[in-house]
């Protein structure tokens, strides 16, 4: 959200695969002390912008998986990419021609 609020973004829809960080979005739910700051900013944003936050399962939406495992692994603070990343091709196109994505553990 912040990066949507630098960008000056004014309709923002978040799919989200946690159900605990939409419930933080749709009952105001206590967040952690350490981010109350930045919490409270964001919903400062929020309230003046078209805003809307889905739940969505992992299985919904394998770009956002594999984009949030990339994220997990990259030791960088912040990455920002201007077009698709070659490791995503396969989801990409699974999800463009509505293909089921499966998980298996």
């Amino acid at each position: 959200m912040e990066e949507a609020q630098k960008m000056g973004l004014t309709n923002v829809w978040l799919e989200c695969d946690s159900a605990l960080v939409c419930a933080a979005f749709t009952t105001r739910t206590t967040v952690p002390w350490i981010l109350r700051n930045r919490w409270n900013a964001c919903l400062n944003y929020c309230g003046k912008i078209r805003f809307t936050v889905t739940h969505i399962f992992r299985e919904g939406n394998a770009c956002a998986d594999k984009l949030a495992n990339l994220g997990f692994f990259h030791r960088e603070p912040f990455l920002w990419y201007n077009r698709l990343p070659p490791c995503l091709f396969l989801e990409f196109f699974m999800n463009r021609y509505s293909l089921p994505m499966y998980r298996f553990c």
